[in-house]
């Protein structure tokens, strides 16, 4: 594994022709890190129960060879939790089980793969990264729920109802404190383990 991963990500709004391009290069990549939208379309694996999840990561090893995946975040029947999974092909599958925050954060995803990207080293094994990764995405959150709250005049889930202006307020009032949570980047607290799978 090179010192710098190559990631491979994809968005959940993508049009038909560019998930075939995606499952090119997934097989060039040293780690992905997709939501449980992209890892279902990318391996035509639904995600249901920890078996099915299970089964999705190993798609991941046998379908493009890919050393190290990381399922983001997927919800397993408790709307109150997210679970991280992931597998190194070699290795043992696992889960990370943390709270799941009422709002929504844009960016979320993006920062987790950074994280990843950061950590994911020669020597490090995935699930002492995903753990970190998540701590630092729970301390980032934490930061910028409490400025959310304390600024929004509004509430912070997206609405139908909202007009254009009051969407820019909502997405300004969550947008990421990534700068007053530098600690929680640097030298984040773990407080959700890695559990076998």
């Amino acid at each position: 594994m090179c010192a710098r991963p190559r990631l491979a990500t994809l968005t959940p709004q993508v049009s038909p022709e560019v998930p075939p391009v995606y499952k090119s290069l997934l097989p060039r990549a040293t780690v992905a890190t997709p939501s449980a939208f992209e890892a279902e379309l990318l391996t035509g694996v639904a995600i249901t129960s920890r078996e099915s999840l299970k089964a999705c990561l190993r798609a991941f090893h046998d379908q493009y060879s890919i050393p190290h995946i990381l399922v983001s975040s997927c919800e397993l029947g408790d709307p109150t939790k997210l679970v991280c999974a992931g597998s190194s092909i070699h290795g043992e599958a696992f889960t990370i089980e943390f709270p799941r925050f009422a709002e929504h954060y844009e960016g979320v995803g993006d920062l987790f793969s950074a994280l990843v990207c950061a950590r994911l080293t020669a020597d490090a094994r995935l699930r002492d990264v995903a753990e970190l990764a998540i701590a630092s995405l729970q301390g980032v959150i934490a930061t910028t729920r409490a400025h959310a709250l304390e600024v929004a005049t509004m509430p912070l889930e997206p609405s139908d109802a909202e007009t254009p202006s009051q969407r820019v307020d909502r997405l300004r009032s969550v947008e990421l404190r990534l700068i007053q949570s530098v600690d929680a980047i640097r030298s984040p607290t773990v407080l959700y383990r890695a559990q076998s799978l």
